[in-house]
């Protein structure tokens, strides 16, 4: 017979002294169900206990909770993880692995998340400098000087007002336009 396969019979499983955890499931399968839980609940010790790939692992708390679950068809998969105590299955290798795996992903997302905002950010940050920028040269451009009381005031206007502004600075006769233009749309003034 093949190393990987192993010949058990089920009436005789009680008498081995096999302490396997494959052999535990299969024993789980045909145990009362008075014991049922207790001896899911060793398996889960156990397999907590033992070095595993975290499939196995995975594949195994499925498989103890797939044999619950067919042994007491009337409870659902969360109580019988309720049964199994939450706390067992914290403890274990697996629950470990895919908790760390879960804040390692977590992590990489809340940096992509926190770059994209960043990044938009910024972009809305160049968009209003940018708008700044066009509004104080179309002025010099139209009044050859724009005073710093005046720059100070366009800085601190919000992205809409400075659309209103460049639309404005067109019907601006003088500087004096201007200022009361800012007088009377300054932010700032109450």
């Amino acid at each position: 017979m093949s190393q990987r396969i192993r010949c058990v019979y089920l009436d005789t499983l009680r008498d081995r002294s096999d302490n396997s955890l494959e052999v535990g499931i299969v024993e789980l399968m045909i145990a009362d169900d008075s014991v049922t839980l207790d001896m899911a609940r060793d398996l889960m010790r156990k397999l907590r206990n033992q070095e595993r790939e975290a499939t196995v692992s995975k594949k195994a708390v499925a498989l103890i909770v797939g044999v619950l679950l067919n042994k007491f068809n009337n409870v659902s998969r969360k109580e019988i993880e309720t049964m199994l105590t939450f706390d067992e299955i914290k403890q274990s290798r697996l629950f470990q692995e895919l908790a760390a795996d879960y804040r390692r992903e977590a992590r990489l997302e809340g940096k992509k998340i926190g770059e994209k905002i960043g990044e938009k950010k910024g972009k809305l940050e160049g968009k209003l400098e940018g708008k700044q920028e066009s509004v104080l040269r179309v002025l010099k451009r139209r009044f050859k000087r724009v005073s710093a009381e005046s720059k100070a005031k366009i800085s601190h206007l919000p992205e809409s007002k400075l659309d209103d502004l460049l639309e404005a600075s067109f019907d601006f006769k003088s500087v004096a336009d201007l200022t009361a233009w800012l007088k009377v749309h300054d932010e700032n003034r109450f």
